[in-house]
């Protein structure tokens, strides 16, 4: 399954750096619904949008409001896979490496221990 969460009016959004910006903003905010229960009925989900759509920073927080765990999610560049997983675990009020952790080649913050509870930012080039 692919969703395509995009928006023409995106331009027409503010800024995520400035004040008034909110996440609700999002154009991924408007298919959490159909999101979710995409990701229920399947095994492996793959979400589509344009860059800043929301879905790298959204989807795993969506899936944690509704206690879907383990959640994979994979990033193609390192500093996608920092960045991604310290925006989640800030909205989650968090510390990357507990709920919220990442995995880069050798690099792991994260707790083996409670992996199965653990949202995991990865870096990875699927082929």
């Amino acid at each position: 399954m692919a969703s395509s969460p995009t928006s023409s009016s995106q331009s027409s959004h503010a800024s995520p750096f400035s004040s008034s910006w909110k996440f609700t903003d999002l154009p991924v905010m408007a298919l959490r619904d159909k999101i979710v229960e995409k990701v229920q009925e399947n095994r492996v989900t793959l979400i589509v949008g344009e860059t800043g759509c929301g879905k790298s920073s959204q989807v795993p927080q969506f899936l944690l409001e509704e206690n879907m765990e383990p959640i994979l999610c994979t990033q193609p560049r390192r500093f996608a896979v920092v960045a991604v997983a310290r925006m989640v675990a800030k909205a989650r009020n968090c510390e990357v490496g507990g709920e919220v952790g990442y995995h880069i080649g050798h690099s792991r913050v994260y707790s083996p221990s409670i992996v199965d509870n653990t949202t995991l930012i990865e870096l990875a080039i699927l082929l």
